[in-house]
């Protein structure tokens, strides 16, 4: 599945530490796809015993996980937008 991010700039819109909602948004799918990935455990990884769930997209974790479900990166890689 190839995601299109919604913003066309080279540097994420989301803040550090990000909702449900806001992944939909800048994505395009579903705050209920995610929370159906995350049952499965195969969601974006997520901020331990937060409630309601918070990721954090400057992670490797976070970057790992936008890669497999085909989001091409190479635009936020010269930008230094993640800590690797």
């Amino acid at each position: 599945m190839a995601v299109e991010m919604q913003s066309n700039n080279s540097q994420l819109e989301l803040p550090r530490f990000c909702t449900v909602e806001q992944l939909a948004t800048e994505f395009g799918f579903t705050p209920h796809w995610i929370y159906k990935l995350n049952k499965r455990g195969k969601g974006p990884p997520r901020l331990p015993n937060v409630r309601p769930y918070r990721y954090d997209t400057h992670s490797r974790a976070f970057r790992i996980w936008l890669e497999s479900i085909g989001v091409d990166l190479e635009p936020f890689d010269s930008a230094d937008t993640f800590n690797v």
